[in-house]
């Protein structure tokens, strides 16, 4: 370099460092279990309680009234009540007024972003403790990774299914039929399954899986559905619920909520989730707050519609 030139190294810029006048994408996850759930919302000034009304099974008539006149005897009607208590959540942060005013970063606007989006994943959270404490249980026994519980296979799956069918349990989707478009195959009607994207490799080497870029057409698909199997559409989440307890060979245990249509509720108050900014009351008027608060209960009305089906994955490059 030439004598006598000044160079950044002399004289530093005042500011070295320029911020993007754009927030990067805030790294949401998929919330998927509230997707099948029934919404309820209680009023406000209506307590915090509701009650689900499930009418009882009156038993099948199996005797003709013949030509005698002969009444039979009445049968009593019976009905089943459920009921859900509402929880409050929240939480905050305190923002100190140099923060705001020294710091080239929108704070207010991050924190609003981060807030927002802690609302919702721990809302789906909530949902998932809920749902994944069903009675039903099932320990996977038809893979061939030789644990237990083993991965996920056809033989498991259609076992499922035809347990909820005996149930009489409703399906959530209509079919989708078949059309020209090349590699494509027509999809039945179909329970929900919701589980974890680190399942996905073992999904998709089960003979029979498709994946949905494969539907006959890609109308009302969401972006955490992957695929379909025997009777059940695929949605997963980077929250897919884990289980606590290791399998036999020490591997992650996955909980795989198979769940019909009318199984849970989530129950909201009002308007439910609110953002709640304070501009700062303290002595210096120095410290304001910025926080979320919301509402909920989640709250299973059928059990035996909800299978928590606990599977380990697939070992990759195995048979």
């Amino acid at each position: 370099m030439a004598r006598g030139v000044t160079t950044s190294n002399d004289i530093p810029p005042a500011i070295r460092t320029q911020y993007a006048d754009k927030l990067l994408t805030a790294q949401t996850r998929a919330c998927i279990y509230s997707l099948p759930l029934r919404m309820v919302s209680i009023e406000e000034r209506n307590g915090d309680h509701i009650s689900f009304t499930r009418p009882g099974r009156l038993p099948l008539i199996k005797d003709s009234l013949g030509s005698s006149g002969h009444t039979p005897p009445p049968q009593k009607l019976n009905v089943e009540r459920i009921k859900g208590t509402i929880q409050w959540y929240g939480g905050y942060s305190v923002i100190n007024e140099q923060v705001v005013m020294t710091n080239q970063d929108p704070i207010l606007n991050i924190g609003s972003e981060e807030w927002g989006r802690c609302m919702k994943e721990s809302n789906d959270q909530l949902m998932a403790d809920v749902l994944i404490a069903t009675s039903s249980q099932y320990n996977c026994a038809y893979g061939n990774n030789g644990d237990v519980s083993t991965n996920y296979s056809r033989d498991d799956c259609s076992l499922i299914y035809e347990t909820l069918r005996g149930q009489s349990a409703p399906q959530i989707f209509t079919g989708k039929d078949g059309s020209v478009k090349v590699g494509s195959s027509p999809i039945g009607n179909a329970y929900m399954v919701l589980c974890s994207t680190d399942l996905i490799s073992s999904l998709r080497r089960i003979a029979g899986w498709t994946n949905k870029i494969n539907y006959p057409n890609q109308k009302d698909l969401i972006e955490e559905e992957e695929g379909s199997l025997e009777g059940f559409r695929f949605f997963v989440s980077e929250m897919g619920s884990v289980s606590s307890v290791k399998s036999v060979r020490d591997a992650t245990v996955y909980n795989m909520t198979h769940i019909a249509r009318d199984a849970a509720a989530a129950i909201t108050l009002g308007g439910n989730g609110e953002m709640i900014y304070h501009k700062p009351t303290d002595a210096l008027e120095q410290n304001a707050t910025l926080g979320v608060k919301w509402v909920q209960c989640g709250k299973i009305l059928q059990d035996q519609y909800i299978m928590n089906v606990k599977a380990t994955k697939v070992v990759l490059g195995g048979p």
